[in-house]
């Protein structure tokens, strides 16, 4: 359980969880699934609520859903960051990092940017949201237009969406709880116990990952207003979640966006990429930094098994002979890696927290999916342009403190290879 658990924040009320009121605090649940003698079962899963009438307004959070001490985020964006700061040390690096970050506004905020075309989150996203985005002069209009001809479509996938996330309640829920309770406000209590960090030996990577958390912040909070999408167990009352859900909007997920930015964050670092990074093969070399097309595709995927020794590749078409890489040697600057969908120790951290989340019953598999993308088109635009991942539509975001708390992180991680640009 949360230590905070019952303390009032700001607005004076008791929180079990951030944004979760105490009311909304965790209970047990028996997850028993066996049908009674009239062949229910206790948990009503059956029901479900189509969020898109045809004849009807649709189902999205609204200002008065939010936490109170959150609302403002239903309101314009203030680059001042008036009322976030209320309760912290804006001396501090991270905050001085998101105040910066913050001042970019134009090039990250959701009203601000056309993020479709930026690969920041991806059209199998979205199955789920029947509306068009609207641009003028090449920008996103301030009010996306609902297509009520995706209705059914949308339905039929977020129907797809409830029916894995009662698979996850039945199979996983139980194992993963405790963890998942745990993990609730302690994302960074976890990466930081995976990689073996320590305010003593690390404080400059302790203070990097509290800048990943402080822009993370920013931005999953702004993409959450500008979705609304509402909670899954207000359309499947019966996955019944052991606690929460948190008064905010569920897409993007703020577990996946912050599991995987800070994830990112922490593998600019030599010394930590080689041990946690992206494995391109399983031969024992090291691991490298991860790309951009590394974070496009699920984490939890394996390596493909190596090839027989009695099978033969087959012979290509072209006469053109291709360059090999060398056992042990880094390819030439510039040539590109064939991605392996994020073999990256770290990176399936990352996806595990965010993939809690759903065994929980509080976000869907697109909200994890698409926390993931935002998260990986925010660390290409804030990294150096000599060392980006590989977006095709990057667009920087200067964040110059940022970048000096990741170089002094780097110099607290002694490398044991020579890194591999």
């Amino acid at each position: 359980m949360n230590p905070e658990a019952g303390f009032p924040t700001p607005d004076g009320q008791p929180r079990s969880y951030w944004a979760t009121p105490w009311e909304l605090r965790r209970r047990p649940w028996a997850l028993d699934f066996a049908a009674n003698d009239a062949g229910a079962v206790s948990f009503p899963l059956e029901f479900k609520i189509n969020p898109y009438r045809d004849n009807g307004d649709a189902l999205e959070w609204r200002t008065e859903d939010w936490d109170p001490a959150l609302r403002y985020w239903d309101y314009p964006f203030d680059p001042g960051l008036t009322e976030w700061l209320k309760t912290v040390d804006a001396t501090a690096p991270a905050i001085r990092a998101a105040r910066e970050f913050a001042g970019c506004h134009h090039a990250w905020h959701p009203w601000c940017i056309n993020f479709h075309c930026q690969n920041w989150i991806r059209e199998s996203d979205l199955t789920w949201w029947p509306y068009e985005l609207q641009t003028i002069s090449g920008q996103q209009a301030k009010k996306p237009v609902r297509d009520t001809s995706k209705n059914d479509e949308a339905w039929t996938f977020i129907k797809t969406e409830l029916e894995r996330m009662r698979f996850q309640m039945e199979d996983e829920r139980l194992i993963y709880l405790d963890e998942a309770d745990a993990q609730a406000d302690g994302i960074h209590d976890y990466l930081i116990h995976f990689i073996g960090a320590d305010g003593s030996d690390h404080p400059w990577t302790i203070e990097l990952i509290r800048t990943g958390l402080s822009i993370g912040n920013l931005v999953y909070l702004a993409y959450k207003s500008y979705f609304n999408r509402v909670r899954p167990s207000f359309l499947m009352p019966g996955l019944a979640p052991p606690f929460g859900p948190p008064e905010h909007p569920a897409f993007p997920s703020g577990h996946s966006f912050l599991g995987h930015f800070i994830a990112l964050l922490l593998l600019e670092i030599p010394g930590i990429h080689q041990r946690l990074g992206v494995f391109d093969s399983l031969d024992g070399a090291p691991g490298r930094r991860p790309e951009w097309e590394d974070v496009l595709v699920s984490a939890t995927l394996s390596l493909p098994p190596p090839p027989k020794e009695d099978e033969q590749p087959k012979k290509e078409c072209s006469e053109k002979k291709k360059e090999q890489p060398v056992k042990g040697v880094a390819p030439p600057k510039g040539t590109r890696r064939t991605p392996r969908n994020g073999n990256s120790p770290l990176l399936r951290i990352a996806e595990r927290l965010a993939v809690n989340r759903e065994r929980i019953g509080v976000h869907y598999r697109s909200d994890t999916t698409g926390g993931r993308h935002l998260a990986a088109g925010v660390w290409d635009a804030l990294m150096p342009v000599d060392v980006q991942g590989g977006n095709p539509n990057r667009k920087p975001i200067p964040c110059p403190t940022l970048l000096t708390t990741l170089d002094r992180a780097k110099a607290e991680w002694p490398t044991l290879w020579q890194a591999v640009p």
